[in-house]
């Protein structure tokens, strides 16, 4: 079986972590100012709602660099996958209606920066489970995001036989030492496949590379603190607070 070891994994950086990425479709909005997200904006967007949370896996490096430690949100392959954490925020909406919504993910206050802006991105594409998900991404995307090769991977990979993809039976274990299937959380990556709120199940988020935005260290911060869970507004006033 497959291990996390640097050598094996694609996302291990620094013992199961990886900055975020400075190359690929998402380089071209990276480290935007408030004046400069502001312009890439476009107006047809602005009443379209943005759930606003804070990603408890980010942490800051002693350089004062994002380290993401976790696997939701998956910031590799080009695209931003939102799969493996806020379950019950992605029960709120079918997969048709979470598609043009936003999602804006911040770090933690308690690094004294308030809550800094990490990442924006739109949706593009939400689904009801790993495996349409699966089918529908792109190789590069498919490589650096399967759970059975790297231990932040979010991506579950279908079996060959995949009677019921609503099950974790339908899917590849994930690697050895993987997050979501670690001692102290050994069953997270059956609930990331299984679970439900009300009898819906969290829709699987996909962003839009072009409206996708990432920040590499705290430099864009909101005027309060966000708790736990989620805040909605439209995006008009998360630009307009920030």
């Amino acid at each position: 079986m497959n291990s996390c070891s640097p050598k094996k994994s694609l996302l291990s950086g620094m013992g199961g972590d990886y900055p975020l990425p400075r190359k690929g479709r998402m380089a071209r909005h990276f480290d935007y100012s408030k004046e400069q997200l502001n312009n890439s904006i476009c107006d047809l967007y602005l009443n379209q709602d943005v759930y606003l949370y804070v990603i408890n896996t980010i942490e800051i490096s002693d350089s004062g660099a994002f380290i993401q430690r976790g696997s939701g949100p998956n910031f590799q392959g080009s695209e931003v996958t939102l799969c493996t954490c806020k379950h019950f925020m992605r029960s709120f909406r079918t997969p048709e209606r979470w598609e043009k919504t936003w999602v804006a993910g911040f770090c933690s206050s308690r690094y004294g920066h308030e809550n800094s802006i990490v990442y924006l991105m739109q949706i593009d594409a939400a689904y009801e489970d790993f495996c349409s998900l699966w089918l529908d991404l792109p190789e590069r995307s498919r490589k650096t995001k399967d759970a059975t090769e790297n231990c932040l991977g979010d991506i579950y990979r279908p079996a060959r036989l995949c009677l019921n993809p609503k099950s974790h039976e339908c899917y590849e274990t994930p690697v050895e030492g993987h997050s979501h299937k670690s001692k102290i959380n050994p069953a997270g990556w059956i609930w990331d496949i299984e679970a439900e709120f009300k009898g819906r199940a969290p829709a699987l988020l996909r962003g839009s590379p072009k409206n996708t935005f990432l920040w590499s260290k705290p430099q864009v911060r909101l005027p309060f603190i966000l708790h736990r869970g989620q805040k909605k507004m439209n995006l008009k006033e998360l630009l307009t607070t920030l």
